[in-house]
């Protein structure tokens, strides 16, 4: 990464890990950026980074098919600490098709 003072600057609205991912992406072109902390979604809307978080990578991972159904992959994710709504879980689940 070329400039760690943008970084810092960013570290003061997003953990320093987030905070990295954006600044990088943001030297990048055409770069795509997994977020699923809610601040950094915001903060990547604000800079106007293109970004997607886990589901978003499964899902298109389906309608490239390079996996055969998403819903066993995110009822497995439910088990663990990673938070979603039910809602966002049945538009996954359409968005799919399944």
């Amino acid at each position: 990464m070329k400039d760690r003072k943008y970084q810092a600057v960013l570290a003061l609205e997003v953990d320093e890990g987030e905070a990295s991912a954006i600044a990088l992406c943001a030297e990048k072109l055409d770069a795509l950026l997994i977020l699923d902390d809610l601040q950094a979604r915001k903060l990547a809307e604000k800079l106007k980074l293109n970004y997607t978080g886990t589901l978003g990578i499964i899902a298109r991972a389906k309608k490239e098919g390079v996996i055969a159904s998403v819903k066993p992959i995110i009822e497995k994710i439910r088990m663990t600490n990673f938070r979603f709504s039910e809602e966002v879980f049945a538009a996954i689940i359409k968005a799919a098709g399944e």
